[in-house]
């Protein structure tokens, strides 16, 4: 992973669990010729990942609970650090349900995005305001999503034109249906992304970019 937009630098994290009360270990090294050197990252307190991982520009997030309190998680590569910050009380981390997505880039944790879009034409996200650094509860309108969408879609995330992006939760035979949904002109396209025949989910990654350096 990528210790920022400008840099040429990549990290490599590992964490070993231990005890349910006590921090896990983290350990990080830089890819580079010659000795392959661990560094010890200090976590400031206890925690068991609930969520995927999720990289945006040197940091890497994930969602998390501890003794019923949810929480963020923020591993910062440049400075080789890590915060944990408490989510509001409403919102509710879901083991195999919810999701790291970026939104707008920024992080957001979604979890019933297919079920509220089909009933009310909106969702729920908790997303990290980009000023503060602080995680807030946020609803999501799709206009006209209950009128011109059939199906069962989950929210993937956002692309840098402002475009929302979503996944038929069922595989067709041999293509994944994706939509996008433009805010701004409150319009869908539809597209079918050929996939093995015999798979039945899919992990979708979005502006992804090849990198020479991994």
């Amino acid at each position: 992973m990528s210790d920022g937009a400008r840099s040429k630098a990549f990290k490599v994290i590992k964490t070993e669990a231990g005890d349910h009360n006590l921090p896990w270990r983290h350990e990080i090294f830089t890819v580079q010729p010659g000795e392959v050197i661990w560094r010890q990252i200090d976590c400031p307190r206890p925690y068991t990942p609930i969520t995927n991982s999720l990289s945006i520009e040197g940091n890497v997030y994930l969602g998390a609970v501890h003794n019923k309190t949810c929480l963020a998680v923020t591993v910062n590569l440049t400075t080789e650090s890590i915060l944990i910050t408490e989510l509001p009380t409403a919102f509710l981390l879901k083991l195999g349900i919810t999701k790291l997505r970026s939104y707008n880039g920024q992080p957001c944790l979604v979890s019933d995005s297919a079920h509220e879009l089909a009933t009310t034409g909106k969702f729920k996200i908790c997303v990290k305001d980009k000023d503060s650094g602080l995680w807030g509860e946020r609803e999501v309108e799709v206009k006209g999503w209950r009128e011109k969408v059939t199906g069962s879609y989950s929210f993937e995330g956002t692309i840098p034109s402002g475009e929302l992006v979503f996944a038929k939760k069922k595989l067709e035979t041999g293509f994944q249906m994706l939509l996008y949904y433009d805010p701004r002109m409150e319009t869908f396209n539809e597209y079918q992304i050929q996939t093995e025949e015999d798979y039945d989910s899919a992990e979708i990654f979005l502006n992804h970019k090849p990198s020479i350096y991994i």
